[in-house]
């Protein structure tokens, strides 16, 4: 999140880069921004505390009439930003530590928490990878506080892209691999259970949707539709044994016109009822 506090001057230090003659270029370039830099450390001066009109309170280097260098800064709600700052906001290596007991360690772009960092949360959890503009963004790990462990994608603070979830704890052994939205299993992906059970399908907000393979421990197999969860439309249900029935599903069960095949391979066409044949 963006660190707030008042600057009482007019904006950050401009970096003036003179240009030079076509073959002098590049290096003309590089030793003005370096000497800019250079003046800038030494221009830096200690100050004593200094506390805003908002209560904000600021210990550490200043330029230009602004918080710049290495500091620390504490907010009456009890935040805490230990760091480098530059024109009066974070930028450079920080650590925050937020009011609601959070803690953010990383780099800092014009106040916001922006590039690879680490953020370990009152509840026990940490997220570790890729941030921009203050969020999640980009590649991450997160780590629950039972070990469960999300490993992939973030868009603007939520999980969302290819990842994979592998749980512990009272779902200890259970693996979700596949497209997320929203922090949710979302798209195309695999879950398997720790008891042997896999679906194979699509998804929509965490619950089975649209067209997937399940496969359970006992050898059976259904090929077809899902609406939330539940069997629901045209499916193919497979025994282990030979049998298989080719039809409609409704609510988990079989239940319209559809085609059943015995052991033997003898074929019957007819129609079913909340999972028996009518």
């Amino acid at each position: 999140s963006r660190l707030l506090h008042e600057s009482r001057a007019q904006g950050p230090f401009p970096l003036q880069v003179m240009w030079a003659p076509c073959g002098q270029c590049s290096k003309a370039r590089s030793s003005d921004v370096e000497d800019v830099l250079a003046d800038r450390e030494a221009l830096r001066e200690e100050r004593p505390e200094y506390i805003f009109p908002n209560g904000v309170k600021y210990t550490g280097q200043w330029f230009d009439d602004e918080p710049d260098g290495d500091g620390i800064q504490l907010w009456p709600d009890g935040g805490k930003y230990n760091g480098e700052f530059r024109g009066g906001k974070a930028e450079g290596f920080g650590t925050f530590y937020y009011a609601n007991g959070n803690v953010y360690s990383g780099p800092w772009v014009n106040d916001f928490a922006h590039g690879q960092g680490i953020c370990a949360m009152r509840d026990g959890s940490t997220y570790k990878g890729e941030w921009a503009v203050g969020k999640q963004h980009g590649e991450g790990t997160l780590t629950l506080k039972d070990g469960s462990q999300f490993v992939g994608q973030y868009v603007d603070g939520v999980k969302c892209g290819q990842g994979t979830f592998t749980f512990k704890g009272e779902r200890e052994g259970s693996l979700f691999t596949g497209e997320f939205r929203d922090d949710a299993f979302h798209g195309y992906g695999t879950y398997s259970w720790s008891d042997g059970r896999q679906y194979e399908g699509q998804w929509r907000k965490n619950k089975m949707h649209g067209f997937g393979v399940f496969m359970f421990t006992d050898g059976r197999k259904y090929v077809g539709q899902y609406v939330e969860d539940e069997k629901m439309g045209r499916g193919i249900y497979e025994w282990p044994d030979g049998r298989r029935y080719d039809g409609e599903f409704a609510h988990g069960k079989m239940h319209g016109k559809g085609t059943y095949t015995d052991k033997s391979g003898v074929k019957s066409a007819g129609e079913w009822s909340e999972g028996k044949r009518r």
